[in-house]
């Protein structure tokens, strides 16, 4: 509508008579253009607004794969089209024992990755990372080389408690002691077998009484 009424405008100065209407027309011209142009800002802004809300929700990404060499760690975590976004907008922090990843506003999201107490050391300023078409690969430089991870996290890592076995006491004391500890704070599968075992174990003493 706007564009249509600048255009008349123009029209009518070109073959306005005077330059008194000249004048008149040329100043309401001018009016009718802040006014598109004003229009146009807000309409823009809105906009931008609206893409910095969409972007601002964060997505945590949970789904990765790693692997290891002798010097290197690599996590692979995929984006489907994810080297279409600018470098700038991917961000990794690394330090000596986590890694943290940032991906802003890629489809209208913003994705983290953050992984805390590596299962050991690594090197800063020796990791790094690549894009690739629809992945991004972490390289996390091994502070010992040669070390093998058998966990990403030390969290991961299932430590076994052995109960300690006094040397005073009867060796089988001991022993149904620790089965019985085993027992109580097994699982179902594990309580199953520890009960299988404890009736096969009375079947066969009652097999040499008899």
């Amino acid at each position: 509508m706007e564009e249509e009424i600048i255009n008349d405008l123009k029209e009518l100065i070109q073959s306005a008579k005077t330059q008194h209407v000249k004048q008149l027309l040329t100043g309401e011209l001018a009016k009718v253009e802040n006014r598109k142009a004003t229009t146009a800002r807000k309409n823009e802004t809105a906009v931008n607004k609206t893409s910095i809300k969409a972007a601002a929700s964060v997505k945590n990404i949970d789904r990765y794969g790693w692997d290891q060499s002798d010097k290197f760690v690599k996590l692979y975590i995929s984006l489907s089209g994810i080297n279409a976004l600018p470098k700038e907008q991917i961000n990794v922090t690394f330090t000596s024992s986590s890694i943290s990843l940032s991906v802003v506003n890629f489809n209208n999201k913003n994705y983290a990755l953050n992984i805390k107490g590596l299962f050991a050391k690594i090197v800063p300023e020796s990791s790094t990372f690549k894009v690739k078409t629809d992945d991004i690969v972490v390289s996390m430089k091994k502070e010992k080389t040669s070390e093998r991870w058998s966990h990403l996290t030390k969290s991961e890592v299932k430590e076994t408690v052995k109960p300690e076995l006094n040397s005073n006491e009867d060796p089988s004391k001991g022993i149904m002691d620790m089965m019985k500890k085993m027992y109580d704070e097994g699982d179902d599968e594990m309580k199953r077998t520890i009960a299988k075992a404890w009736t096969e174990s009375r079947d066969k003493s009652m097999q040499g009484l008899a």
